[in-house]
Order: structure tokens, then sequence, then C-alpha cells
């Protein structure tokens, strides 16, 4: 069911960012119901769109934290980037950004414990 939910999300996605307005209400429905993947995505949909005010910065790392709550891998590789670099209002916090990254890790397929691993030992 999860691999559905992803699968989902991202297709979703995709036509969104093509600019299907149905696609990306669609998207925010599945996060609204919890879908992590869902909420990923639309946060990531809001970074490509970032030219910003500072309350789509805010909504951006909301939608992060609730997707990294529920353990998406995206969401808590992309928090560690941004504590590490300062981004989006964010004060430099090592600590914190190697939190996410072995987070990452420790939820994410090969490809994201290799890169998160590799981020969090750059910290230490």
């Amino acid at each position: 069911m999860q691999n559905f939910d992803v699968k989902i999300a991202d297709n979703l996605f995709e036509k969104a960012c093509h600019g299907d307005k149905n696609a990306f209400h669609e998207l925010e429905q599945l996060a609204e119901n919890g879908n992590a993947h869902a909420m990923s995505n639309l946060a990531r949909i809001y970074l490509k769109s970032l030219s910003v005010a500072e309350s789509s910065y805010k909504k951006v790392l909301e939608l992060f934290r609730k997707a990294a709550d529920l353990n998406d891998v995206e969401a808590l590789f992309r928090l560690g980037e941004f504590y590490r670099d300062a981004k989006y209002g964010l004060e430099q916090a090592g600590h914190k950004a190697a939190e996410y990254f072995l987070r990452a890790a420790e939820h994410g397929d090969s490809s994201y414990v290799a890169k998160s691993l590799k981020c969090a030992a750059e910290i230490y």
C-alpha cells in the first residue's frame, strides 16, 4: 500500500510541475489526508517557485517537518540540508542536520543511505 501511495504522489507531482492544477489540488488533498510523500512533493513544488516571500519558506518547512515526522526520506534529507546550509530562515545547526541525515539513512534505500551517511560524516 505504501509504495502505491508513493507512486500516486509522484505521478501527481509530475503533472502538477507541468501546470496541471487539478493534480496540484489532488496532491494537496493527499497531503492533508496524511500522505507523507505527498507532503514532501508539495513542499518541493513550493521550493521550485521560491522567488519568494517568507511565508512560503514557512510553508515549505511546515510540510517537510510534517513529512519528516512520518519518516519520509526526502523530507528528512532536505531538512538536514536546510539546517546544514542555514537555508529558508533556519540557523545553521550541525547537530540537527546530522540527526536528520542519520534518520534519512535509517529509513531510506541504498542511495539515500550512502549520501545521508556521507553528509552526517562531513558534519562530524
